[in-house]
């Protein structure tokens, strides 16, 4: 089926997220095909469907990028991170840092936050003498490793924070019921993440023919995971409209799910959130709106230009 909405048009998404147009996708067209001014690309908006999608790193490779351009060979070789690979060479790379952000590594940054210990090596020194299958990253991989941990550890969480806060002023009462038990802190964090989703999509390039929710997807096909839409998937989540800060279970997709390319600082981006809401919590007693937030223009991040707030202690 081809989509009656064109997901392409930043307009559309500076107005804000078109939830309502992704409910009836889910309904109606759960893979679908969007004729682009590109080479077209399928929309992937049930929960399950990304999940499978995810899993199948054979089928559905990230290795020409995850965004809706289409670079060629150079551009790929010039700027690919370890978010543009498929494994082996992606579990290779993954493996260089993934102990700085383990649960362990994340809980000495905690008790770093609260002044209970030092700081320890700097990951950029650990990029810098890493090796893989016993060779040095080149200094095009080591700058484009260094630029993805800043963009994803930085933005991401930014964007989560800060929705979250116009969330709060949205639903005041679910500011009140956090501050009222900081039990809820750790269930807090996950919904903030899921509904401010920071990334709304991953696309993926099909390396072979295959079938996806009912459609025939081709080799070479573009297919774009609408994790935004699937974090308001009624057949995974109750109440998925509602802004619940003690959701349970919260199986949400803004980290993604399934297969290798859970995001790498899902515990350090959980920390982040959580130390930001209980800051919060402690100091201020309600947040309002001082005028309307402007969206920045992007159907990629969920992002805020401007979020005028009035903070009450």
């Amino acid at each position: 089926m081809t989509a009656p909405v064109n997901l392409t048009d930043l307009d559309l998404w500076a107005r804000g997220v078109p939830y309502g147009e992704f409910a009836r996708l889910r309904r109606d067209a759960p893979v679908a095909w969007f004729p682009d001014e590109g080479s077209g690309f399928w929309g992937v908006h049930r929960y399950a469907d990304i999940v499978t999608a995810s899993r199948d790193v054979r089928t559905f490779s990230s290795a020409r990028g995850v965004s809706f351009e289409e670079p060629t060979d150079e551009d790929m070789a010039a700027r690919r991170t370890i978010i543009d690979t498929d494994p082996p060479e992606h579990t290779k790379l993954r493996k260089i840092v993934s102990g700085a952000f383990s649960l362990r590594a994340v809980a000495v940054y905690e008790h770093f936050i609260a002044g209970l210990t030092e700081p320890g090596d700097d990951l950029l020194s650990r990029l810098v003498g890493a090796e893989v299958d016993g060779e040095r990253l080149t200094e095009t991989d080591l700058d484009n490793f260094f630029s993805i941990l800043v963009v994803a550890g930085n933005e991401t969480t930014r964007i989560a924070i800060a929705q979250g806060v116009l969330a709060f002023c949205q639903y005041p009462d679910q500011w009140d019921r956090l501050r009222a038990d900081p039990g809820l802190l750790e269930t807090a964090t996950d919904e903030v993440i899921r509904w401010s989703c920071p990334t709304h999509f991953m696309r993926r390039t099909a390396a072979a023919d295959t079938e996806l929710g009912g459609a025939a997807i081709r080799a070479g096909d573009k297919v774009v995971l609408w994790y935004v839409s699937g974090n308001r998937d009624e057949a995974e989540f109750e109440r998925p409209d509602a802004f619940d800060v003690g959701r349970s279970p919260n199986r949400h997709l803004s980290f993604g799910r399934g297969g290798p390319h859970l995001c790498l600082g899902v515990h350090l981006a959980r920390l982040e959130v959580k130390v930001a809401l209980a800051a919060l919590a402690r100091r201020v007693r309600r947040f309002e709106l001082a005028g309307p937030p402007r969206r920045i223009r992007s159907n990629f991040t969920n992002g805020l230009r401007e979020l005028p707030v009035r903070a009450y202690q």
